[in-house]
């Protein structure tokens, strides 16, 4: 098998999922065919130690921080994430590296004879190819613990056939409705099924998402570690977070402070994301010794493209894939802080799925002085014109406010949000990663294949 032979059998199943009924239930979602399917591939999930991260928002940065903050303390590490921006590749990273088209061939190979060997011929979907892919990459290698990002929800997610040493569940907000439930309560008990008895679980959520998940640990007999009761961080007045990490926090002393003052990823948001990937790498350690400088040095070299990214120039470019309101709210005060006094521009792209008008009453009034109307190259985009449409009978998009304009695709976007926004503006890409991938692309910043670098205990 070739890699372009591989890439399109995967993308074939893609094509078979999106024929699923919108239901989210054991008939469609749930671990039945994913275990078989493992099963053939001589069970690779059990083959090594897991942090499984569940949430509406922020899982990827926790995952990718605490794979880099793990890796520089000395673990070879996996990270599995989703979506990819560019290349399918980037969805399972071995220390940092993509597997080369050989490798990932050989995968799929793998896995599509596994999937032929099923005795009752079902087909499986593209996630759950892509999960068993990528335990199977991580068993070969030999990874001592996977950072793993649930796809959707939780409790019928592929990925939860893991047995994991921590259990993470990151902010809690209303996404996926349609499957996941209308309430947060019911969204959290979503995320809440990724727990596991006995076994320690971090989370960033609050209020009655909070509770759901505090009385599923209580009742799993799982020890719970709370955002601003166990961990926290704090903003530095150089810049950067001092990471509260200890048991204490309600009498306002903590077990461990550290500073880490010049993390990669910008944006208020993410020193809580930081926190809770530290917290989980502190607890996956547990008697050994994860040192400051593993922490620093792993927030301080974290890849994590489309999240905030800030790329220089004239004008200032941010990438953020921002996909639902509490995304737009966090996006926007990270605007609000890097960039005060700018003037804005927002290039939006949304999934058909997504509710627009809420992300972008979030994001825009206030903020942006113009705003873009795209869409990504994808069968999952709400079409450039009827995105214009929903902006425009906003009460801040009839010109008085925003002004709105529209481009077909991401490149026309670019060149028309460059020109609006002059060499002393910014320019945000937003409400899609699929937007944002095809950014990336356009400005030559495309992920590309590497073989990563040494934990700083090896040099």
């Amino acid at each position: 098998m070739t890699f372009a032979q591989a890439v399109e059998y995967v993308n074939g199943l893609a094509n078979y999922e999106r024929k699923l009924p919108h239901a989210y239930d054991k008939q469609v979602y749930g671990t039945d065919r994913i275990r078989r399917l493992l099963d053939a591939l001589g069970a690779p999930e059990t083959q090594f130690r897991s942090i499984h991260v569940a949430g509406t928002n922020g899982k990827g940065s926790v995952c990718a921080m605490a794979e880099s903050v793990l890796r520089n303390g000395g673990w070879r590490t996996g990270l599995f994430t989703s979506p990819h921006l560019c290349d399918m590749r980037e969805r399972c990273r071995v220390s940092g590296c993509m597997a080369t088209e050989s490798e990932f061939a050989a995968l799929v190979a793998s896995v599509r004879d596994a999937v032929e060997s099923l005795s009752d011929g079902e087909l499986v979907t593209f996630f759950e190819v892509y999960t068993a892919l990528g335990f199977l990459h991580f068993a070969g290698c030999g990874v001592d613990v996977a950072l793993v990002e649930v796809g959707l929800g939780g409790r019928l997610d592929s990925t939860n056939v893991l047995t994991p040493d921590v259990c993470v569940i990151t902010s809690i907000g209303r996404d996926h409705t349609q499957y996941l439930g209308d309430t947060l309560a019911a969204i959290a008990a979503e995320k809440a099924g990724i727990i596991k008895p006995h076994t320690p679980v971090v989370t960033i959520a609050e209020g009655e998402a909070l509770e759901v998940i505090r009385a599923e640990a209580k009742g799993e007999g799982c020890p719970l570690h709370v955002y601003g009761e166990n961990y926290a961080a704090q903003p530095m007045a150089a810049g950067g977070w001092r990471l509260r990490l200890g048991s204490r926090m309600a009498n306002g002393s903590a077990d461990r402070l550290v500073d880490v003052p010049r993390p990669s990823l910008r944006g208020a948001f993410q020193g809580r994301n930081a926190a809770c990937a530290v917290m989980a790498a502190i607890l996956f350690v547990g008697d050994d010794v994860l040192p400051d400088d593993a922490i620093r040095h792993g927030l301080a070299e974290t890849q994590w493209p489309g999240r905030f990214q800030v790329i220089e120039g004239r004008p200032t470019i941010v990438l953020d894939g921002a996909m639902n309101p509490e995304g737009a709210v966090a996006l926007r005060e990270a605007i609000e802080g890097e960039f005060p006094g700018r003037s804005i521009v927002i290039v939006l792209g949304v999934s058909a799925d997504k509710r627009p008008d809420d992300i972008a009453d979030a994001l825009i009034p206030g903020l942006a002085r113009d705003v873009i109307a795209t869409a990504a190259e994808t069968a999952r985009a709400l079409p450039a014109d009827a995105l214009r449409r929903v902006l425009t009978c906003r009460p801040w998009g009839s010109g008085e406010g925003a002004r709105v304009h529209v481009a077909e695709g991401c490149t026309e976007a670019l060149h028309l949000a460059q020109d609006l926004a002059g060499p002393n503006g910014v320019v945000c890409v937003t409400g899609s990663l699929y937007l944002v991938g095809e950014a990336l692309s356009a400005l030559g910043l495309a992920p590309r294949e590497n073989r990563g670098q040494p934990p700083i205990s090896a040099q």
